[in-house]
């Protein structure tokens, strides 16, 4: 199948922005799907620091996103075909400028005025339509992109090994069960659920605990 010039018109290859609400209802939800996780089921709000649990559900939150924003941000990309799409796509809109502008009509070109300089617009079409041409060659030994599935695992690992420090900091076994048999699942698993499907790294529990697996080997302090 022919790859189509994709562009950046709605963001398709920048991480998921959120606005101010959808964060606050975002963190919201975490926090309340957390707080049973916290080790200190005891702890009082403080009315100048809030609930305990909702500032360590706040930190947990905010480690992962930053590090799933920071991944895909490095990953995710127009793939090779995409872009080879797009600049000869540009190209061909340039080479039609190119043509406009050559041949404007007489009474188009006086309509327009002494001010337009076309012919001098023209000109530097032409020298960025050579410019975007030489940018085939550079596409040609770009290595292939990742395919979505790739970054978001890879995302998924990078968030792993940041909230688990965080949870072992804390006290928090970081074990990585999940035994569908037995029907228990550790809590570790579960908060990285619970944090992944509101950042879009929508994986199962058995997923989750190949990320954990894979975080802890990547990551001496996690062994």
């Amino acid at each position: 199948m022919t790859a189509k010039p994709r562009y950046d018109r709605d963001g398709a290859c920048k991480t998921r922005q959120f606005s101010e609400a959808e964060w606050a209802d975002l963190s919201e939800r975490v926090r309340k799907n957390l707080r049973r996780f916290y080790p200190d089921q005891t702890a009082q709000h403080d009315e100048t620091f809030s609930h305990p649990a909702d500032t360590w559900a706040n930190n947990l939150l905010s480690e992962a996103n930053s590090a799933v924003s920071t991944v895909l941000w490095l990953t995710q990309r127009l793939t090779n075909e995409e872009l080879r799409a797009e600049q000869q796509d540009v190209i061909r809109t340039l080479k039609r400028a190119d043509s406009c502008l050559s041949d404007l009509s007489h009474d188009l070109d006086i309509l327009l005025g002494t001010d337009a300089d076309v012919l001098g617009c023209r000109d530097q079409i032409r020298k960025l339509a050579a410019q975007v041409e030489k940018a085939a060659g550079k596409i040609g030994a770009l290595p292939t992109a990742p395919k979505t599935a790739s970054a978001k695992s890879a995302a998924a690992v990078e968030m792993s090994i940041r909230v688990l420090r965080l949870l072992k900091a804390t006290g928090i076994k970081i074990s990585e069960t999940a035994d569908s048999a037995n029907k228990y699942t550790s809590d570790a698993v579960l908060i990285l659920k619970a944090i992944g499907d509101e950042l879009g790294l929508v994986f199962a529990p058995l997923t989750w605990k190949s990320h954990i697996k894979s975080a802890r080997e990547k990551a001496v302090d996690l062994q």
